[in-house]
């Protein structure tokens, strides 16, 4: 199911569809197949780069807010597991969303419980540097950094604007978080310092928005992408918020950015979806699909894969935008791709072909792939294992509370951990 879908089925976008009709009109656009020119120029697509003054707005002023160490929740004490956490760093591991970390084992059951603190999540969990970082929601919003073995705060901000249902991106000392009303913060992340604050030109819409959800920051090589609800897409340093470079976008861009290979691939939900130049903001190519681009697209081997919203899954070269294949009745957030196949949703197609060869026996959401096994969840707060081979369920586990956030999951060496309303859980790996 795509990210719309799938928050509307537990409540977290209600009203969503109005409200971003409200601020980008209606989400209708021509369908162009043809991948446009390599040059830039003003028009020649849904999206287009602009040089001109940003309304973003950077600043280096700390927040009232800062960091506390205070443990305000206590974990339930379990056995820890040996050896430091691995890293799931953001958004889908890493700046390219695979999903896959093909050494790891995962949990080959779910009575192996570490540790489980009880907490509201509203974010997807990533891990970094022995640290686990989570965002709450509602009206006691707050970033956590808590240690990766135990559960136990190590630091906590409400230095943020608004919910955190994205996933914070951690990399080179900062970890980089875009809330509900389009404001980016960077903080450091091994003591929760507020390092500065962007303002996309969503930070000025009412915050009758607030349900909506934009797209997690992503960070390569010192440099944040980011897109936001009204219709802007920013690439900021990492360092102190600076814009590089800016695109004016027809729509809202809730899916988050993909990179490799000095390239920046953006979807927007007029169906727009484009190849961008990491340093320069200059279009490589683009194209325009029917349909709404609200599932984030993943690179893999030279090839885009991303999913629209009339449930097709296409597969386009990484280089120029053109069409590999097409595949419809597969819904999926984010693809997660393996070296043979592709698991989006509650499907499972072969990436030569897009061919189905399997269907799982849940609709779920957001794969975190290892060697054996898939792990996803549901809706309704439910995380499944499925055999990689087969596609067979081996395992479920109910967290008892909703999942909202997509991706779920965040899966290193020694753990599968686990965001719900009700907590966090962590299983342990086999």
């Amino acid at each position: 199911m795509d990210r719309r879908t799938y928050l509307g089925r537990i409540g977290g976008t209600v009203g969503l569809t109005s409200i971003v009709d409200l601020v980008s009109g209606c989400l209708e656009s021509e369908s162009s197949e043809t991948p446009l020119s390599g040059t830039k120029s003003e028009g020649r697509s849904a999206v287009n780069t602009t040089r001109a003054s940003h309304s973003g707005k950077p600043t280096d002023q700390k927040l009232s807010s800062t960091p506390s160490a205070t443990q305000t929740e206590t974990p339930t004490a379990m056995p820890t597991p040996g050896g430091d956490v691995e890293t799931w760093p953001q958004h889908y591991d890493r700046p390219t969303n695979r999903g896959y970390k093909p050494a790891v084992v995962g949990p080959d059951s779910p009575d192996s419980m570490v540790w489980r603190r009880e907490m509201s999540v509203e974010s997807p969990v990533t891990v970094a540097d022995g640290r686990v970082y989570v965002g709450t929601g509602g009206r006691d919003t707050r970033l956590f950094a808590l240690d990766g073995r135990t559960g136990e705060t190590e630091w906590v901000t409400r230095a943020v604007g608004g919910f955190l249902r994205t996933a914070p991106a951690v990399a080179d000392g900062y970890v980089v978080v875009q809330d509900n009303f389009g404001v980016v913060s960077a903080f450091d992340a091994s003591t929760g310092e507020h390092r500065w604050r962007f303002e996309t030109t969503f930070a000025d819409v009412s915050d009758s928005l607030s349900y909506s959800v934009p797209s997690s920051p992503t960070v390569v090589d010192g440099s944040v992408f980011v897109g936001d609800l009204k219709a802007g897409f920013y690439t900021l340093a990492l360092e102190d918020g600076t814009l590089q470079w800016q695109l004016e976008i027809d729509h809202p861009v809730t899916a988050t950015p993909a990179v490799d290979d000095g390239l920046v691939i953006i979807g927007a939900e007029n169906g727009a979806i484009g190849a961008y130049d990491v340093a320069t903001g200059e279009q490589m190519w683009g194209l325009t699909r029917d349909f709404s681009i609200t599932a984030t697209p993943t690179i893999a081997d030279g090839t885009v894969y991303v999913t629209d919203s009339n449930a097709s899954l296409v597969a386009l070269d990484e280089k120029d935008g053109q069409i590999v294949w097409t595949q419809t009745g597969v819904r999926g957030d984010s693809p997660s791709v393996t070296s043979d196949r592709i698991w989006a949703g509650q499907h499972v197609v072969t990436r030569a072909t897009g061919e189905v060869v399997e269907t799982l026996s849940r609709e779920v959401g957001g794969h975190a792939i290892g060697k054996k096994r898939t792990y996803a969840a549901d809706g309704d707060g439910v995380v499944y294992a499925f055999d990689r081979e087969s596609g067979r369920e081996q395992w479920r586990y109910d967290t008892g509370a909703r999942i909202g956030a997509i991706p779920s999951l965040a899966l290193t060496s020694t753990a599968l951990f686990i965001p719900s309303a009700k907590g966090l859980f962590v299983i342990e790996g086999a």
